[in-house]
């Protein structure tokens, strides 16, 4: 197996082809519109590429853009919230690192770490303050474990799904040394400067965005604070209802608490991405079509039709107040909780399900508000069997839900 940079043409495409493989399999849906079997995007104009290569096949990649290189774009400036930091040090100074990918059959292998390392090895070569990347809402206990933090809202990507932003304050030897980094070893023999460690870690906030809850007792408390929501306001229990004390511990012990700002997006419409989410505090706007359709409260579940059936998401959610937090669970660990706990998971599905036909229901008693509300507009002027026709194609059209 080598890791090394990319060089030269053959060696790109071959990244653009793994990653349009791998994303594609684990969306579950083309992702280019024009058929190519290869994914980039115009970052990829002045990005450096890591690949890991095993008997001539390129199977992993990882993207490093440095701000030496380009200037980053404003998506990326956003996401990450980079200007966070700018007033500190200059984009020159930070390393973005993105669309890692890595074959199915390997995911379980040293591979991942060989290419965060070998990212690892050039931010400390080039004397780099920051290191960025996002991940998915169930990996992040293994970015904490190498160094990384969350920091900032989360946000929707229409590939992806929703992703956490994690940031590495580079020369922070100390955090490593308390989570007990496999990277520390790298670090070794180098000098940092420690002012600029302390003030680059005092814009962190002193909450992370994202609590995963490793341990039965934090997620205990959690339990208790949701369960004082609850007894204040009954309706809130919602999806959780039925699920107190240990066993509510042990159902949120499974997921990770996230933090989104107003306007932040926690699911895009078309995305097949099968992670549920509770909300735990806060409101949530679902739209269509730029439209919104519905307001998700606390307790209420979003994105369970994708979750349970597997099909892409139907409506854009979007965190409506000052703060939506939201109680993030993928298949895997649902899947874990009913082999673990059946009878909490049996009691979470029944919840699950009995919402999502609320949800139905509701919006087919809209839709039949709307067609008698039609049919007093239009009977005076139409009449006759088409108008029926309209009527009933109206009625039938398929419902969109998250």
């Amino acid at each position: 197996m080598e890791i090394r940079f990319a060089s030269g043409e053959a060696d790109f495409e071959a990244v653009y082809r793994l990653r349009h493989d791998v994303y594609l399999e684990d969306v579950g849906a083309p992702i280019v519109a024009t058929g190519e079997r290869r994914l980039t995007d115009e970052s990829d104009v002045s990005a450096r590429q890591i690949l890991a290569e095993e008997d001539g096949r390129v199977v992993g990649c990882l993207r490093l853009q440095w701000g030496a290189d380009a200037p980053f774009d404003a998506g990326t400036r956003h996401a990450f919230d980079l200007e966070r930091f700018t007033a500190i040090v200059p984009e020159a100074k930070m390393g973005v690192l993105t669309r890692f990918a890595i074959v199915r059959e390997l995911r379980g292998s040293l591979v991942s770490f060989g290419l965060l390392a070998k990212a690892c090895e050039f931010i400390l070569e080039h004397d780099l303050d920051l290191a960025f990347c996002d991940c998915k809402p169930h990996l992040v206990h293994h970015y904490l474990k190498l160094g990384f933090r969350p920091f900032t809202s989360c946000h929707a990507q229409s590939i992806a799904g929703l992703v956490v932003p994690l940031v590495s304050v580079v020369g922070d030897v100390a955090f490593m040394e308390r989570v007990g980094s496999p990277l520390l070893g790298l670090f070794e023999g180098r000098n940092f400067d420690s002012r600029l460690v302390a003030r680059l870690s005092s814009v962190l906030p002193e909450e992370p965005t994202v609590r995963v809850l490793s341990n039965l007792e934090e997620a205990s408390r959690w339990a208790e604070e949701y369960g004082r929501w609850s007894a204040a306001e009954a309706e809130a229990a919602g999806v959780l209802a039925g699920i107190e004390g240990a066993a509510l511990a042990r159902l949120i012990e499974r997921g990770q608490v996230l933090t989104c700002r107003r306007g932040d997006s926690v699911i895009h419409e078309g995305m097949a991405d099968r992670t549920v989410f509770v909300i735990l505090g806060g409101t949530a706007e679902i739209g269509v079509g730029g439209r919104t359709v519905d307001i998700a409260n606390r307790g209420e579940a979003v994105g369970e039709m994708a979750f349970l059936t597997g099909t892409p998401r139907q409506a854009d959610v979007v965190a409506a107040g000052d703060e939506l937090r939201v109680l993030a669970l993928n298949e895997r660990s649902v899947r874990g909780l009913q082999q673990a706990d059946p009878s909490t998971a049996a009691t979470f599905f029944h919840n699950l399900a009995r919402g999502l036909c609320e949800k139905l229901a509701t919006a087919r008693a809209r839709r039949w508000r709307g067609i008698g509300q039609a049919v007093v507009a239009t009977s005076a002027a139409t009449t006759g069997r088409e108008h029926w026709r309209r009527i009933c194609r109206t009625a039938f059209r398929p419902r969109r839900s998250p």
